[in-house]
């Protein structure tokens, strides 16, 4: 076995001594046999991409399963990458050729250890950058620019052992190939950024360098994922495996510093920035999170603490001296310049003024932020439709997005009822949302990119967001379809924190009466006949449906809402699967999305689908788990009658029926009870367990008298 791998060895040395020479001697002959030779490799991978794709394609097909949407994207985008590489490398022909052929190959290069930047007298005029191989060998490069402006240096070997070492060894000249070396695995990247600093200039950043120094600040997915395109095919399997793992890892943890943040809000709303940050700081190693991470957070955190001192010094000439309190009559017409006709009770939370409002004429002029003259019946209506609101974009600096509000109108005022308190926490959790998009906005970033091919596209200056051709992007559907996705993001994740069940989210936001109109506007609704789009109404079921999974698979709703809300809306799905493990098909994302339809709504469109609807009705019929759970299922459509077995049935009297024969064992109930939906079948699966009961309790009465005779 050693000979035949030595044998291999010295017939790839023997082929690259022949490609030398056959450069030397007939260089266009060289040229025109790499591009063959990478005109074969491009032909090769693109269709084994190609290939790969449609093999999963079909092997999906015939056994039924969904295809993962990332690993196809994956697959298209390696066939891609295959037919860029080979139209750039055939497209480009000349004496520049060989040398980005070399570079190409010489891309491949692990990146080097980078130990440490240092000056050494018996190089004077260099600058040495130290690296330490997988062997422990430390090797030095002493690189200088000559008068010319030309690289030259030496490459240092260092002892190691014995007395003599971290002393310099053997010593060698660095020549044109050894810099083209240099330049591929960081070190001459690392010799330009000691530079720059002597020179006092900022240091050159590349994105994609993989030193020592970048490995230090932790786990950057943007990074990690470019890293998976180098290596073969199974090596790219591999990376992708073990990213996805450390992906999943490092956003549970995220969630876990979040809600660590919130804690310490909530006990501690007082605290500096330094503080907040030091409670978290172990956490921020445990997970790896790189320095532009830990930045988010801190950004985030500022933008809290802003917040904070801002709502202290402003309620603070409010504050009535006898009580302490805060009088609510004087804070409303500092907020919004006039005096309220009804009482204003004032809630302050650590990141939001709460108010509550008792006359709806006030309720309706801070709805519109105190920027009305005259309260007219139409914004009376339109305030009126909403139960809180949270204000963005105040007018008074620090409070942008800390006043909220409650309608507390027609005798709620001196009451705090349940729903009270839902407004609270449903209006505090678009205040934190607010302060999480100080720190990191994936729809903003997403409107900056797409904002920028557009204006390249059309031409002008792809930094210029104040000139006509951007401003052209923002009246774009696109732009409308992100700034649309981001408030239903918003909404979704307000309505589960102030807990509203899945159905109940759902039909808020697809009710054509509803008061996010938006959702008219984004791509093939129509206003005018208050319809939404096909894909608006998935892109809000598939939202709803992946928060409602993460609850189901065990997560809080603070796990939930740190998890979810950093992530684009069209993503959530998707991170749920990875979060969960639970990958499911396509059908099963049908029906998931089809059981968010409420029970009355399902009756109300059973015309239009029968099949669809009436299948929606049995599942939830199928779902109950009590006659009490059934009968208040059913009452939702007691006015309603459907045709059965030649007679009309309705909802109402079968609820009453099932609850009759649930409770006597009436048979002439069960008689009236429609064999359809499941209907009998889970009034006689109730009945048996009221009986079995009924036993249970009997034997313990029975127990009893005979333990007393």
């Amino acid at each position: 076995m050693k000979f035949e791998q030595a044998t291999t060895e010295k017939k790839l040395e023997i082929q690259e001594i022949n490609k030398t020479s056959l450069a030397q001697e007939s260089p266009e002959k060289f040229k025109l046999q790499l591009v063959k030779h990478a005109e074969e490799e491009a032909d090769v991978f693109q269709l084994e991409s190609k290939n790969g794709l449609e093999d999963a394609e079909a092997r999906a097909a015939e056994e039924g399963l969904a295809i993962d949407e990332q690993d196809r994207e994956e697959l298209r985008a390696l066939e891609q990458e295959a037919e860029a590489a080979k139209a750039e490398f055939l497209g480009s022909v000349g004496s520049q050729q060989q040398e980005k052929t070399m570079e190409k190959r010489q891309s491949q290069i692990e990146k080097a250890n980078i130990m440490e930047v240092a000056k050494d007298p018996n190089f004077e005029g260099s600058i040495i950058i130290k690296t330490k191989d997988e062997q422990g060998r430390i090797v030095g490069y002493a690189i200088r620019k000559n008068s010319q402006g030309n690289l030259e240096g030496n490459k240092i070997g260092y002892m190691t052992n014995g007395p003599h070492h971290g002393s310099i060894g053997t010593v060698y000249q660095l020549h044109e190939a050894d810099f083209l070396k240099l330049a591929q695995n960081g070190v001459l990247n690392a010799y330009e950024n000691a530079l720059a600093l002597e020179k006092g200039e900022s240091p050159k950043i590349i994105e994609d360098e993989a030193t020592e120094t970048d490995r230090k600040q932790g786990f950057n997915p943007d990074r990690e994922l470019k890293n998976i395109r180098s290596g073969t095919r199974e090596d790219q399997r591999q990376k992708l495996t073990e990213f996805k793992e450390k992906l999943v890892e490092q956003k549970a943890g995220i969630a876990e510093i979040q809600n660590k943040i919130f804690e310490k809000v909530e006990k501690n709303p007082d605290f500096s920035v330094e503080e907040y940050m030091e409670s978290v700081k172990d956490l921020n190693a445990k997970y790896d999170l790189s320095e532009m991470q830990v930045s988010a957070f801190r950004k985030g955190i500022e933008a809290y603490v802003r917040q904070h001192e801002a709502i202290r010094d402003n309620v603070l000439d409010c504050i009535d001296k006898e009580t302490g309190n805060i009088d609510g009559l004087k804070l409303y017409e500092k907020l919004f310049g006039r005096k309220p006709e009804g009482r204003v009770e004032v809630i302050l939370r650590p990141a939001i003024i709460y108010l509550r409002i008792e006359n709806l004429n006030d309720y309706a002029i801070g709805y519109n932020r105190g920027t009305i003259e005259h309260v007219s019946d139409e914004k009376i209506e339109e305030a009126n439709r909403s139960g809180g609101c949270k204000l963005n974009n105040f007018h008074i600096k620090g409070l942008e997005s800390a006043i909220t509000l409650e309608k507390a109108t027609n005798g709620n005022f001196d009451t705090r009822s349940p729903f009270s308190e839902e407004v609270l926490k449903h209006e505090e959790q678009h205040a934190i949302n607010s302060l999480i998009n100080e720190a990191y906005d994936p729809e903003q970033e997403k409107v900056e990119k797409n904002g920028e091919m557009f204006v390249k596209k059309v031409g002008g200056d792809p930094n210029d967001y104040s000139g006509d051709v951007f401003k052209k992007y923002v009246e774009t559907r696109n732009y409308k379809n992100i700034s649309i996705e981001k408030r239903v993001k918003d909404e979704i994740s307000a309505y589960f924190r102030d807990g509203q069940t899945p159905e109940g989210v759902r039909k808020v936001l697809l009710n054509p009466e509803t008061i996010y109109k938006y959702g008219f506007d984004y791509a093939g609704g129509n206003k005018e006949k208050k319809e939404f789009s096909q894909e608006y109404v998935d892109l809000v079921e598939n939202g709803i449906a992946a928060y409602s999974n993460l609850l189901k698979a065990g997560h809080t709703i603070e796990d939930a809402q740190t998890l979810l809300f950093i992530e684009p809306l069209s993503k959530w799905s998707r991170v749920v699967e990875r979060l969960t493990g639970d990958k499911k098909s396509v059908e099963e994302k049908k029906r998931e999305r089809e059981d968010l339809i409420g029970f009355r709504e399902a009756f109300e469109k059973v015309d239009s689908d029968p099949q669809k609807y009436w299948a929606i009705i049995e599942r939830k019929v199928n779902k109950t788990e009590s006659v009490d759970e059934l009968s208040d299922l059913l009452r939702q459509t007691s006015g309603f009658n459907f045709h059965f077995d030649g007679r009309i049935v309705n909802m109402g009297n079968v609820s009453r029926d099932i609850l009759s024969y649930t409770e006597n064992g009436n048979k002439e109930s069960l008689k009236n009870i429609p064999n359809t939906l499941g209907l009998r079948i889970k009034a006689e699966a109730f009945r048996r367990d009221a009986k079995e009961k009924e036993k249970s309790l009997m034997g313990k009465i029975w127990g009893k008298v005979i333990g007393k005779m």
